[in-house]
């Protein structure tokens, strides 16, 4: 399992550097991605967040899933981009993770990486 923040549809570069290295040891081994990122009122909207280009490599290996989970604003802003998000992003929609959700797809992971019990 692998995953990132999406900005401007990209993962963050240690994700991306990462999934490259994974091509050489992966093999046919299952992999499950996740993204992370939208925040604010509306719905999560794929064409904004769909990290094509990490997909497309990550299709190349074994990919059995990618999800996009809600997203968190920055608190401590780094930059300006960061700093207008949490300026213009209203605080009640400015964390849209959840959990909940999270753990059920970790759990349907798990289900799909147990070995078969043996008769």
């Amino acid at each position: 399992m692998l995953g990132s923040a999406v900005y401007m549809k990209h993962w963050q570069r240690p994700a991306r550097q990462f999934l490259h290295r994974l091509e050489r040891d992966l093999g046919d081994r299952p992999l499950w991605i996740f993204s992370s990122g939208p925040v604010g009122e509306t719905e999560v909207d794929p064409n904004w967040c769909e990290p094509a280009k990490t997909l497309r490599r990550a299709q190349g290996l074994s990919l059995r899933d990618h999800v996009i989970f809600g997203g968190r604003v920055p608190q401590d802003p780094g930059n300006f981009v960061e700093r207008a998000m949490l300026r213009d992003t209203p605080p009640e929609v400015q964390d849209r993770r959840d959990f909940d959700a999270i753990r059920a797809w970790a759990r349907q992971i798990a289900a799909a990486s147990a070995p078969a019990a043996v008769a």
